[in-house]
């Protein structure tokens, strides 16, 4: 009988969007089930930490694809690709055992989750799977403070103002300059963001109207995979900009030149936008580390927002 499967794609960490892993993995799990004469009923895709917290809403409609039966066979990169911590190991571990699954790895072994073996070479392959990611984590932390502590512009979604390289795009480093002028004169987050959207009501500072940053980066990432000869990402939708996103340009120390690094325990529990000046790198003499790239506003004029920000009678 034919077996019916579920295709598993996930990649942690995609800094330029390209979602290259994501494509190889595709094209390696489709060419198992070819080879082996498998229907694939349905893939599921992600993109979510392995380290994280965040909840895998692909993962847990491919379990609930295996209670139903829809298929009895997941094809995945690797284990730490398809499970990222023990709980999920353990609960395909009990879903396979009752539907009688077979996990086909493409880094690893078939493990037929209806036999002992199978299921003892899950939990073990886990726990190697949780270490490889604990020190990975530890790699990447590294690296990042290193990064921090030389000036680099920091990896991840390119600020409003800057290129992913660092370099100062004009007309948006003047859309920031405003941004700061109109909150430093008086006006509230609201009002900058409404402006920013394009409400004309009375009142509102004058500022040009942009659509939001996520779908502008999401634009330029498409054109870049276009031009590697790659399928196209979705694009999130216009609408009008939130006041926490004007909140996150203003509260950025790289704006003013200052370059940043904050350990993951430092923000547990903590308010990553009110702790922005706790982020701030300094050297051995207590200087403040300056990045390697142009500030797009005065340190000073920084400095003021923040005291602005953080008075409690503003609020």
């Amino acid at each position: 009988m034919t077996r019916r499967a579920a295709i598993y794609l996930r990649i942690s960490i995609d800094h330029t969007g390209e979602g290259l892993a994501v494509d190889r993995q595709r094209h390696d799990c489709e060419a198992r089930a070819k080879d082996r004469n498998w229907e694939v009923v349905r893939t599921f895709e992600e993109s979510v930490s392995a380290a994280g917290s965040k909840h895998r809403k692909q993962f847990e409609l491919l379990l609930e694809g295996l209670e139903r039966g829809d298929y009895d066979t997941v094809i995945g990169w690797n284990l730490d690709r398809l499970t990222r911590n023990r709980s999920d190991t353990l609960r395909v571990i009990v879903i396979g055992e009752r539907k009688k699954t077979l996990i086909s790895l493409i880094r690893g072994m078939e493990l037929d989750m209806s036999t002992p073996m199978g299921r003892g070479f899950a939990g073990m392959l886990a726990e190697f799977a949780q270490m490889e990611i604990e020190i990975k984590g530890d790699r990447q932390r590294a690296a990042q403070k290193q990064r921090a502590e030389l000036g680099r512009p920091p990896k991840g979604m390119r600020p409003l103002g800057y290129s992913v390289n660092g370099d100062v795009l004009k007309d948006e480093a003047k859309v920031v300059q405003k941004v700061y002028e109109s909150f430093n004169a008086g006006t509230s987050v609201r009002a900058i963001a409404l402006a920013l959207s394009g409400d004309d009501r009375p009142g509102l500072p004058s500022l040009p109207t942009l659509q939001r940053h996520t779908r502008t980066v999401a634009i330029e990432r498409n054109a870049k995979r276009a031009a590697d000869g790659l399928e196209p990402r979705p694009v999130p939708s216009d609408g009008p900009w939130s006041p926490s996103t004007v909140l996150g340009i203003l509260r950025n120390p790289r704006y003013a030149g200052y370059s940043t690094y904050t350990p993951k325990e430092t923000l547990k529990g903590g308010n990553r936008r009110r702790s922005w000046r706790a982020q701030i790198l300094h050297d051995d003499d207590g200087e403040p580390v300056r990045g390697q790239w142009i500030p797009i506003v005065l340190p000073d004029v920084w400095e003021s927002v923040q005291d602005r920000l953080d008075d409690v009678a503003r609020v």
